[in-house]
């Protein structure tokens, strides 16, 4: 099975790098000329060129040759719901570990692009911060003027036992703020104006509330639940046996009500 994932993976980057290049190389040298200064612009937005077809082209091929990714629990090996994730990432490797991968992320509206072509509904208004890992960007909605920052890791997927893979959406609010280098794992909801801090991991299948205000390198266990306007100290491991009320302030490892 990996060996095919292999060979799709090889033909697929041949295809899109060689397109690419053309389009680069077809526009660059239609402003080539003698002069110096023409020569130094054309080799910029040649660059230019080939970053956005690139970007273009991953999105286009993903369209038409990947299936749609199933939400749910499915067996590892070669059927259709399996199929559409190592398609969706064979298209996203080829964009990750290309060396152009930091400058397509860099470019507001291109990193727009590329999750937008991608299947994630990402409002214009929403900023991707660099260095975020983003699976399976299909299962991904996030809402208006919300922050997802620097490294966070956001993904849709597990394998529970090795022989079975899950995969769930993720829900981000409006106005919301995922802090540097915060987990979400799949099967999560979050709501409006809420903020998960630096360094948090939410654990699968959590809910959270809105207006909640999360500090920093705190543990949302599994399943865990919490209401609208709560605030979690930082450093907090909060678990689904805790019984949260609306508004109520929660610290400490194991947590408990502070107000």
């Amino acid at each position: 099975m990996f060996l095919i994932f292999d060979i799709a993976y090889i033909i697929f980057s041949f295809l899109i790098y060689s397109l690419s290049f053309l389009a680069s190389y077809s526009f660059a040298n239609t402003i080539w000329s003698e002069s110096l200064l023409c020569q130094a612009i054309a080799v910029v937005s040649g660059y230019f060129v080939f970053l956005n077809v690139f970007v273009i082209l991953i999105g286009l091929f993903r369209l038409v040759f990947q299936p749609k990714l199933h939400v749910g629990e499915f067996p590892i090996g070669l059927n259709k719901k399996y199929t559409g994730w190592i398609t969706n990432s064979l298209f996203q490797g080829i964009l990750i570990a290309s060396p152009f991968a930091k400058q397509c992320h860099f470019i507001f509206y291109l990193n727009w692009i590329y999750y937008r072509m991608m299947g994630m509904k990402l409002p214009f208004s929403t900023l991707v911060g660099m260095n975020t890992v983003i699976r399976q960007p299909e299962l991904i909605e996030v809402g208006k003027k919300s922050i997802l920052g620097l490294g966070c890791i956001i993904s849709c997927h597990y394998s529970p036992n090795g022989k079975t893979h899950v995969q769930k959406r993720v829900k981000i609010g409006s106005k919301s703020v995922i802090g540097g280098s915060a987990g979400i794992a799949p099967g999560c909801t979050i709501g409006d104006n809420t903020v998960v801090g630096a360094k948090s991991i939410v654990y699968p299948d959590v809910t959270i509330g809105d207006g909640v205000k999360i500090g920093a390198e705190c543990s949302i266990k599994f399943a865990s639940q919490i209401p609208d306007n709560v605030k979690i100290k930082s450093h907090t491991v909060i678990d689904k046996h805790c019984d949260i009320n609306e508004g109520e302030t929660w610290g400490g490892n194991p947590a408990r009500r502070i107000t």
